[in-house]
């Protein structure tokens, strides 16, 4: 069986589309993934990534048995450790180009993320017929309407990140700024809606705008607002097709506020946001955690002139402890680095 894109001789075109999946644990979802990646695998030009990132052997089994009748364009691998988000992907991206040469478009694609390979094919359209450095899909909840806040972003902004760090994104409009999340209204009828920054749960990247790959400097939370980024500064631009939808599941693992999570939790909540606000706006690192130093303070403020209004259930009494830790946690914060390893210093 010769597969699209295949030659006879079990040699490829140079004409390819690379998608790449990093795992973690994600037994949950492997099955209609794989399903997934094989229908797309088996209908166009694409060849298919995935590294696994928690050492499970099990998983990796299954994806190999899976697609094994696609093995010429696929590439299984196992990591013993998690390197993290972008050191994977690029690890899988240089592995991919030295097999097949390199691609003319990378896509990014979580296991939480319940697409088809229609989907797929269709990003890969919009994107050859309009020329966008990176296209991706209009990302909604379980629910199938609520639009996943990762999905159509704002750059960073000085007031956007304190209203993130206090934790009401939706006063930075009293600060004098738009929200963050751009909304439905703002799609209009053409399906297509520029943003600063997408998610990178789901992207099509063209080529020139991947480079080499992904931004390194943190093991995650900063990759899709740097590329994004990347692709702006190209005059590229990067564009939601809203026509297009797909259902991100998310995670719940990076909502806790153990101390041992503390490191993660400030590169979502406070690393990644002012790296990309530096970056878009060339702005202080310094500045910038004085903002969230500052933001750290208003938040336990406001959480304890709230508390009398919840302090009622048991749930409640969790939730102000929660803003007391983050906000404390903020109030000591220090830009953070990474060392060659990956582990943040």
């Amino acid at each position: 069986m010769t597969l699209a894109g295949e030659t006879t001789d079990g040699s490829v075109n140079d004409s390819y589309a690379l998608l790449v999946v990093v795992t973690y644990r994600s037994e949950s979802h492997i099955d209609e993934l794989v399903d997934v990646l094989g229908d797309w695998l088996s209908s166009g030009a694409g060849r298919v990534a995935i590294v696994e990132n928690s050492g499970s052997k099990s998983l990796i089994r299954a994806v190999e048995k899976h697609l094994a009748f696609a093995a010429p364009r696929t590439l299984v691998r196992l990591n013993d450790v998690n390197s993290g988000f972008a050191p994977a992907v690029n690890a899988m991206f240089a592995e991919a180009r030295s097999t097949w040469g390199p691609p003319e478009r990378v896509i990014l694609l979580n296991p939480d993320v319940r697409t088809s390979s229609a989907t797929i094919t269709s990003l890969c359209d919009v994107q050859d017929r309009e020329g966008y450095g990176i296209v991706a899909p209009l990302l909604v909840g379980e629910d199938g309407h609520t639009i996943d806040r990762g999905s159509m972003r704002r750059r960073w902004n000085k007031r956007r990140l304190f209203a993130e760090v206090i934790g009401i994104p939706k006063a930075a409009k009293f600060l004098g700024t738009r929200d963050r999340n751009l909304s439905r209204q703002e799609m209009g009828a053409s399906g297509r809606l520029t943003v600063d920054i997408t998610s990178g749960a789901f992207m099509a990247i063209r080529s020139d705008i991947f480079g080499d790959g992904l931004d390194e400097r943190l093991p995650m939370y900063l990759e899709d607002q740097e590329i994004c980024y990347r692709s702006h500064q190209l005059k590229s631009g990067v564009v939601v097709a809203s026509n297009l939808v797909a259902t991100h599941l998310g995670g719940e693992s990076r909502k806790s506020n153990l101390k041992s999570q503390r490191a993660l939790r400030m590169m979502e909540l406070a690393d990644a946001p002012l790296r990309s606000w530096a970056d878009w706006s060339g702005g202080s690192l310094g500045v910038g955690r004085l903002i969230v130093r500052t933001g750290g303070l208003v938040r336990v403020i406001l959480a304890i002139l709230m508390s009398p209004l919840r302090l009622r259930t048991r749930e409640s009494r969790s939730w102000l402890k929660d803003q007391l830790v983050l906000g404390s946690w903020f109030m000591r914060y220090r830009v953070r680095r990474h060392s060659a390893s990956g582990d943040l210093r």
